[in-house]
């Protein structure tokens, strides 16, 4: 996280403090309570910060940034999060390895019902493209959640290709770590 990301939540009493990147020594207060100028007024994302806090996500990185999705807006929608900063490392400054990450949607084809989706990742960033005709109907919610446990087994530091393997295929649980309305 840089420093002009932790300072949209942070404001500093002392004005020689902001050590903005973006080249300007200090944000106004209005700037700080409204949100850098020319930015949309949307409803972000619901970001469950206890998960992403212990889990070493960043909030502000989490993809889309609305937390309404319409139906009606794209063909396919890129959902991303990635790690606080390159150098937060999960075992030294976390939990351990991360969990894999999956993503329930609504499938709405032929097949029907609730369906989870498996995050691919390179290590600091997390991604998964769904057609949107594949994330569910209008009032449904759609999110990404930890896989903590698969098949009884802890699934900390599970690879994608192993939680693809098992998933589907065995019991499991976690937690939630983003929300998104469908519209």
């Amino acid at each position: 996280m840089d420093n002009d990301e932790f300072g949209l939540r942070h404001f500093p009493t002392n004005k020689a403090l902001f050590h903005r990147v973006d080249g300007r020594q200090q944000i106004s207060w209005e700037e700080y309570i409204v949100g850098p100028s020319g930015s949309p007024v949307v409803t972000p994302v619901k970001v469950y910060e206890g998960v992403a806090e212990k889990e070493g996500v960043a909030e502000t990185k989490v993809l889309p940034s609305n937390y309404q999705i319409p139906l009606s807006a794209h063909s396919t929608i890129h959902f991303q999060f990635e790690k606080v900063c390159a150098h937060w490392d999960p075992i030294r400054n976390g939990p351990g390895r991360p969990y894999p990450y999956i993503m329930r949607i609504y499938n709405t084809d032929s097949r029907g019902g609730e369906e989870f989706r498996i995050f691919d990742t390179n290590g600091s960033i997390w991604w998964l493209d769904v057609e949107t005709r594949l994330l569910g109907m209008k009032g449904q919610t759609v999110g990404i959640f930890t896989v903590q446990e698969l098949g009884g087994e802890d699934a900390r530091g599970m690879s994608v290709d192993e939680c693809r393997r098992t998933m589907g295929r065995k019991g499991w649980s976690g937690e939630a770590l983003a929300a998104w309305e469908l519209v």
